[in-house]
């Protein structure tokens, strides 16, 4: 199912704010550079993360503001969640391809 409209721009908005902020943080502790790329680095990952979340939470009917909070807290710790959904998936698939 599609997002719907008021979500995604919710969602949106808090990923980029989340991956602006991951930036900014990121230049404080000396992570990052502080180029352009890193910046767009940093809000694509957040936009990634807070979509996929979004996605996730409309396909298990959760309430829309839980949904924009996980998304947030998803967002916040891009690189983290996205680190941590790819070996998620990997156990489901071994899991599965194990059983046949």
């Amino acid at each position: 199912m599609i997002l719907d409209l008021e979500l995604a721009t919710v969602v949106f908005v808090l990923s980029i704010l989340s991956g602006v902020g991951s930036f900014l943080h990121g230049r404080r502790e000396g992570r990052l550079k502080g180029g352009g790329f890193d910046c767009i680095t940093e809000m694509v990952l957040s936009l990634v993360s807070g979509f996929v979340v979004a996605f996730f939470g409309n396909a298990y009917s959760i309430h829309p503001s839980i949904t924009c909070a996980l998304s947030l807290l998803a967002a916040n710790n891009g690189a983290e969640f996205l680190t941590f959904s790819k070996s998620v998936f990997r156990r489901y698939l071994i899991g599965i391809l194990d059983k046949k």
